[in-house]
């Protein structure tokens, strides 16, 4: 693949996000937005990519980059609307293993 024909690149992270190679997708569409900073379906298919690691933060941002760059990517519209309206939900889904433990400074457990 031709590293600056962002039309190959584009493709290879989309063939890589059907094969769920989610890095390596992102990787491609880092490097098409490198090449083309406003290319809005690349914005798009990274936010997709990144909802797929569950890493849903990053996922908004890059749908927020996409409407930026086309006030009228429908797609990137509903993605966006669809996590912003979930994430609530989907943050209570978490386990609670994930959340950051404090100690208190003064239990004898403190190291």
């Amino acid at each position: 693949i031709n590293p600056n024909d962002t039309f190959s690149l584009f493709n290879l992270g989309i063939l890589h996000a059907k094969d769920e190679n989610y890095l390596d997708a992102i990787q491609a569409f880092d490097n098409v937005i490198q090449l083309e900073p406003d290319h809005a379906r690349a914005w798009y298919m990274k936010g997709v990519v990144f909802s797929k690691l569950e890493r849903f933060i990053d996922a908004i941002s890059a749908f927020n980059k996409a409407i930026e760059i086309d006030p009228d990517y429908e797609k990137a519209r509903e993605k966006k609307a669809f996590l912003n309206n979930n994430l609530p939900k989907i943050n209570n889904m978490i386990p609670f293993s994930n959340f950051p433990i404090t100690l208190n400074k003064n239990s004898p457990d403190r190291v």
